[in-house]
Formats: C-alpha cells, structure tokens, sequence
C-alpha cells in the first residue's frame, strides 16, 4: 500500500507526535509499504525556527516540506496573551454554535502552522496514495490533509493526539473532521470515549495507542551523561523532558524540588526540552527559577533541546522521569523512560492514568500540588527496590503492547478495512 502521512512537524523537529509519526512511518516502509511525508518546514515553535523548504528525505522516506509563514511570538508577551485569550474564546464559541462550524473550519485550515501552499499544492496535483494519514487534529496540517482526501476521495484516517480537558481540542470544526473521517486512530480509552461521546461512531474509533521502536532507543550511556555533567554516580537525577511550560508540570516540579533539597541535597534535576510556545509559560518558569536558592541552582541542568543521543543519555543516568503534565495526549516520554527500565511520575488526569498504572509501573500525583510530588519523589529516590520494581514493569508494559511492530500491526488491519 501506500500513504501519504500529514503532521505539524517533522524530523529534525523534536518532540512526542513527531516521534509517534515517525514510528509509525518508518514501521510501514520495514513491512514493505510505500510513505510520503507532507509537513511544515518548522524545527522549533519557541523561538520560530524553519529549515529550507522542498523536497527531503529522512531515513529513506520522502519528506515535502511546506513552507511556514507564521510569525514568531516567542518575544511579542502582548501579543502572545492576547493571541491566547482569542483562540480560547474562538473555541468556545465553535463548541457552542453549529452553525459556525464551517467557518471556523476554513479558520483552523489556515491556522498554525500556516502553510497554504500545502492545500494548493495538493489540490494542483495528483496525490498518489491509498490511505492519507493525519497526525495532530488541532493544526491545519489535518484540515489540509482532511480536504485532500476529500477531493481526490481518498480513505482518511486520523490519530487526533486530543488534549481532553482543553477548550482548544474541541468544537464542531473539530468534529466535522472527526465524522468525516473513515478510521480515528484513538491512543488512550480516555480519548475513545471522549470523541465516541461527541457523536462519532464507535465503529469508527480503533484505540491503538503509540508504538516506539525499542531497539531502536538502546545505546544511552549514563555514566557518559553523569562525567559530561560532573554529577557523580551517588547523586541522584530526577529528569523532566517536555516543553517548559506551566501545564506539563515544569513550575510544579521545580517548587518540588525545593521541599526535596531540604531532605536530599544532593539530587539533582535535569531538564530537557524547548521554551513554552507562549511567553508567559516562559515567564514563569523563569519567575520561578529566580526563587531557587543559590545553592540549589548549581543542582539544576537546564539543558534545553539536546540531540536524540544525549536525550538517551540522560534516560540511562535518570532514577527517575517525571512529567507531571496535564496537556498531554498519551505521553510518548514515559515510553522511553520505561525502554530503560525506569519509573515515571506523571499527572492524575486524563489521559495520563490510561498510560501509566498507578503504583504498577510509575506513580501518580495530583497536577499543581507539589507537596504531593515532592512527598512521592521522596518516597521513590528513598527506595531503590520500588524504583527497580516500577521501571522493570513498565519495561514490560512497553514491549507486550507498545512497540511500533505491535501498534503498526493494529494500523495495518484498520487500513484494510477501510
């Protein structure tokens, strides 16, 4: 068979659906399918970074990278809240209002991360394929893709990576798309029964979740990242790798860390990831770093983004990954902390508690309360048999049910059927 794959971003950009699309992307090309990849040419949102637009290829599959023509908000605080405020009320008012859905449906096929050359593009040429495949329903790329598959009356299917508790992640443009869809790609039950209770029919929603390949991951080395950073092999390393923004738990986690110095001074925090893309997650991530005594920031390793190698790295060296996040669709980084064996931390929430078992495999906190993480982190950097006894189940969790070979599998079969 073969796909065209639509996502917000690609490789070289870093980050969980990027990772989740190649997974599934280069899965189909071992089994012998034929991929394409449609995408922006975005590498960063915070700051806006782009690289050449064009033809490309990455591992084998063509990528077509569609040029951005976003303006950057990461420096305009203003403009940035202001943009925010809107969107949030442009979303309440497309889930209130039916009748609007066609126009905020023409809104979002021209939203970020704008590239309207992708939809002229595809509507100019013939777009060889069986299946289109969107990743990410929020941005553009899934409306564009949506549209496309329309017009040439090509088998859609989505994996819409919806952040259930966000006014953002819905409306009726949203289920438009959702209803028109032949196959939804849902990776967490949370998310199944969310969308199933919008309207859609069951029939439609396959609940998969995401694959990483395993192998694929192996290679961090710990005691390299432990020597590179002069943290001894007796520390230990509470790791955090996400977007520093306030909702994937980043200022919850640092005001954990306070609690936890004044018990273990010698733990130390690594944090991997960009800026938030608005500035006031960036602001106050700052604010709240400003209030770490000096003698504890010297234990803080704000790496920003890192390479694919040194981010394995740091998963060998951590005891512990936590990301206690409310703004996520499935959480990709417990996955790879779980490939290593170790335990996770994540938020009380939907969807996070479909993916990690509490007091299984991680533990669960209640998002915002950093007594409760701090109290959990303890408890957890205090007894090196539950952290072993954690991570060796979730390894497991990883290899029985989500490899990219077992979820592509599941893939392949709902693309017959359609």
């Amino acid at each position: 068979m073969q796909f065209l794959i639509t996502t917000l971003a690609y490789y070289p950009y870093i980050g969980g659906h990027a990772v989740a699309t190649a997974g599934v992307a280069e899965e189909l090309v071992q089994k012998g399918h034929k991929v394409s990849i449609f995408t922006s040419n975005l590498t960063q949102f915070s700051p806006l970074r782009k690289i050449k637009a064009g033809p490309d290829q990455v591992n084998g599959i063509p990528v077509f990278r569609f040029n951005s023509v976003w303006p950057d908000m990461s420096k305009k605080s203003n403009f940035g809240s202001a943009f925010t405020t809107l969107i949030d009320n442009l979303s309440l008012l497309d889930e209130k209002h039916s009748c609007l859905q066609n126009p905020f449906f023409l809104m979002r096929t021209l939203s970020f991360p704008f590239t309207p050359q992708m939809l002229l593009w595809g509507l100019a040429n013939e777009v060889y394929a069986d299946v289109i495949h969107a990743f990410d329903l929020v941005w553009s790329t899934s409306f564009i893709s949506y549209v496309l598959a329309k017009r040439k009356r090509l088998p859609y299917v989505i994996t819409p990576f919806l952040h259930t508790y966000s006014a953002r992640h819905r409306g009726n443009s949203l289920l438009k798309v959702l209803k028109g869809a032949d196959a939804i790609i849902a990776v967490t039950k949370s998310e199944q029964k969310f969308i199933v209770e919008k309207g859609v029919p069951d029939e439609k929603v396959h609940t998969i979740g995401i694959g990483v390949d395993v192998k694929k991951l192996r290679g961090g080395n710990g005691t390299i990242f432990r020597i590179k950073h002069n943290i001894s092999q007796e520390e230990p390393i509470v790791l955090f790798v996400g977007r520093k923004e306030v909702d994937k738990g980043i200022v919850q986690l640092l005001r954990a860390m306070a609690l936890i110095w004044s018990r273990m001074p010698n733990a130390s925090l690594v944090i991997i990831g960009s800026e938030g893309i608005l500035p006031n997650d960036t602001r106050r991530y700052y604010d709240t770093l400003s209030l770490v005594p000096s003698r504890n920031r010297q234990k803080i390793f704000d790496l920003g983004v890192v390479s694919e190698n040194e981010k394995l790295d740091a998963l060998s060296a951590a005891d512990i990954l936590v990301v206690p996040s409310r703004r996520d669709s499935f959480g990709i980084v417990y996955l790879e902390a779980w490939s290593y064996h170790k335990p996770v931390v994540g938020a009380r929430c939907a969807p996070i508690w479909d993916t990690i078992d509490d007091g299984v495999n991680g533990m669960l906190v209640d998002f915002g309360d950093e007594k409760d993480l701090a109290n959990c982190l303890l408890r957890l950097l205090g007894d090196e048999g539950l952290r072993e006894e954690l991570g060796e189940r979730g390894y497991e969790k990883v290899t029985s049910n989500y490899t990219s070979e077992i979820t592509v599998n599941k893939l392949e079969k709902v693309y017959m059927q359609i």
